[in-house]
């Protein structure tokens, strides 16, 4: 995205007639937008007031990312969203494209996290841990994970069982896959946190409130 939106400055120039528009529009109402592979949601009256802030807008979009640190800036108002019954689905989807590309190097694979939990809130990307057997066999997975859209891998250098998060983002969806060591102490921690908010709705939403807060 090398340009803003061209609205962006229609709003600069008119920001009391988008206030009054998104006035009547609820708190959580929400967009997205992808910058380098990053699905960033936003508030929409959030949105409006940074442009406001910045004025209006003729530069490029990494000249203003350079000047004011706006990926950071976004990255603070990534939002909680409700839960969507699709996720189950897009994680299934995901994993048999992740199988069919990795073939038999990976030993098991689970949709973990918030969008594995019924009924509860999360951010709108789904995460996927891949269990394998160490760090060698995780490095021989970037590329043909590359081929499918996993274009990002950061190293957790300061974990011995988990070797990468590589992070996919599409139009509507974001994924995060989680090259782990199968069988491992971080393996088990993350499914028997999943497993327990499954089994436990009221400690989900009590999670779901604090998330949100």
């Amino acid at each position: 995205m090398k340009e803003y939106f061209a609205f962006v400055a229609f709003a600069a120039e008119h920001c009391s007639h988008i206030i009054h528009w998104l006035a009547p529009l609820p708190i959580d109402y929400q967009t997205r937008f992808n910058k380098n592979g990053v699905i960033f949601c936003i508030n929409l009256p959030s949105f409006f007031f940074l442009f406001a802030t910045f004025g209006p807008v003729t530069k490029s979009f990494s000249a203003i990312d350079n000047e004011f640190n706006w990926a950071n800036r976004l990255n603070a108002l990534v939002f909680i969203v409700e839960y969507n019954q699709q996720w189950q689905t897009l994680y299934e989807l995901e994993a048999k494209l992740i199988r069919e590309v990795t073939g038999n190097k990976i030993l098991a694979i689970e949709h973990f996290g918030s969008t594995a939990v019924p009924n509860l809130g999360a951010k709108n990307i789904v995460d996927i841990m891949a269990g394998i057997n160490g760090l060698e066999e995780a490095k021989q997975l970037l590329n043909p994970l590359k081929s499918i859209g996993y274009t990002k891998a950061i190293p957790q250098e300061d974990n011995t069982e988990w070797y990468f998060c590589l992070e996919k983002s599409q139009e509507t969806i974001g994924y995060h896959l989680h090259l782990v060591r199968f069988g491992s102490e971080h393996w088990k921690k993350q499914l028997v946190f999943r497993d327990f908010l499954r089994k436990s709705p009221e400690t989900a939403q009590e999670y779901y409130t604090l998330k949100k807060e």
